[in-house]
């Protein structure tokens, strides 16, 4: 009788353990699936996926039974759609609802740290109010100031700031350096100098942080999924290129890219040739706002600058500082070029690639202004910052011409075009925020206004 009594504790036990457990996974399964609505909610705001989120984060009884294949149904639909595999595309056929919910979700690696990180947002939006901060003055270190009690608990809560009993109104060195922490993860000079710029991102609410990431973080992987196996993608609003080579980052180079007035389109074309020693056709939209006023004002410009005056024959003009200052002050009906050299404007490589705005990317004469942070600065063409070890790429893996490659690396007046074995796609593309190796949230400016959200077109 005692053993009977026994075994069947025993049973009852291990059978509660299961109910227990088979509890737990349902739980697990719900807060999954929860987070992942709550994004797409925030990518898709007219879709239902937030009247889902509410059922499942309310835990809805009829998410068990009617509802729960009807959403995973919406959800993989919208990941079939942009091309991006489930980490289990048959996550249907599994009894255990936690690894369903888990098969649900893209294959992409940073998808749970963006599922926090929206998930954060979200509750900081809800927790804490987030009125609108103003300055009377900027805030330098050792400064004391009531406003900084704010600003440190908005650190504090989005995570620059690691310990809350630095929160104060004194300007200390650990709050600096939370400041800094921020300004580099919203592309701002990190001077920990509170201002204008530093401000405005602090007044960001965390919903809005959540929306922009939540878009960009779609945008990004979209773009990612089906590329080729070698490409140059340039991202704009974050000043930075990357060249990838079968998965692999093989560049990772700061460029400056178009100012606000004359913006660097968005396209996607392909390099078929490389030029060493450049020679530069100036615009007309240059040529008129920015080198004619100064010919005007010094006829001497044209030589000390390195530039040739053709006429619409093609025949090179010559004429006095004088003279030349005078006929800027007209029509000015002639094109001018940059002969090569080391004042040209391109610098000392050319990377072509057809498109209709006359885009293309370049060497700079000027490698002070990638230091800045923002690097809006040119006149539509990109500059890349390490454009020798792009050109030495290219040289390695796509020139047909190698020998004479080798022998235009120590000329600098003469021309040379190189055609390639096969021409390198080149994708221009416009980001204002993702997660970086860290799992960290980036924000940047929206620099030509292209963000719905008003809020996010930051000016530095």
């Amino acid at each position: 009788m005692f053993k009977r009594s026994a075994l069947i504790c025993c049973l009852v036990v291990y059978l509660s353990s299961i109910s227990l457990f088979a509890q737990e996974r349902e739980k697990l399964s719900r807060q999954l699936i929860a987070d992942h609505l709550l994004f797409l909610s925030f990518v898709d705001p007219d879709s239902a996926f937030y009247d889902y989120y509410l059922l499942v984060e309310n835990k809805d009884l009829t998410y068990h039974s009617a509802l729960r294949n009807s959403i995973e149904s919406e959800v993989s639909s919208y990941w079939e759609g942009k091309a991006i595999p489930l980490k289990d595309p048959y996550f249907r056929l599994e009894a255990d609802v936690y690894q369903r919910a888990v098969g649900l979700e893209p294959q992409l690696d940073d998808f749970l740290f963006l599922t926090n990180n929206i998930k954060h947002f979200t509750w900081l939006e809800d927790s804490y109010s987030w009125p609108l901060l103003s300055l009377t003055r900027l805030i330098k270190e050792g400064d004391k100031d009531p406003v900084l009690n704010q600003i440190g608990l908005r650190l504090w809560l989005l995570g620059d700031l690691m310990d809350s009993s630095m929160i104060g109104s004194d300007y200390t060195e650990q709050l600096v350096g939370a400041v800094k922490i921020f300004q580099q993860r919203h592309g701002l000079e990190t001077d920990g100098v509170i201002g204008p710029a530093t401000l405005r991102w602090l007044n960001v609410k965390p919903r809005d942080r959540a929306r922009m990431l939540a878009e960009n973080y779609v945008k990004k992987h979209t773009f990612l999924a089906n590329r080729e196996p070698q490409f140059i993608v340039i991202n704009i609003p974050g000043f930075d290129m990357l060249l990838v080579d079968n998965g692999e980052i093989k560049l990772d180079s700061r460029v400056i890219v178009g100012k606000p007035s004359r913006q660097t389109p968005l396209l996607s074309s392909a390099i078929t040739n490389v030029i060493i020693n450049p020679s530069w056709r100036v615009p007309k939209r240059i040529m008129y706002r920015d080198l004619l006023p100064k010919i005007r004002r010094n006829g001497l410009y044209i030589n000390q600058g390195n530039y040739e005056v053709y006429d619409r024959d093609g025949q090179r003009l010559f004429r006095t500082p004088s003279q030349w200052s005078d006929i800027a002050k007209g029509a000015f009906p002639y094109r001018l070029v940059q002969k090569p050299g080391e004042k040209n404007t391109l610098g000392r490589y050319k990377f072509y690639f057809p498109n209709d705005f006359s885009i293309y990317l370049h060497d700079t004469v000027t490698p002070n202004l990638f230091n800045k942070a923002n690097r809006a600065l040119s006149s539509g063409c990109i500059r890349v910052e390490k454009v020798k070890f792009l050109a030495d790429w290219m040289a390695e893996n796509l020139v047909n011409d190698k020998k004479t490659w080798q022998r235009m690396q120590v000329k600098r007046e003469e021309s040379r075009w190189f055609s390639l074995k096969s021409s390198l796609p080149v994708h221009l593309v416009y980001w204002t925020s993702w997660l970086d190796k860290k799992g960290k949230v980036q924000h940047r400016a929206d620099i030509y206004n292209q963000q719905k959200a008003q809020l996010l077109s930051v000016a530095h």
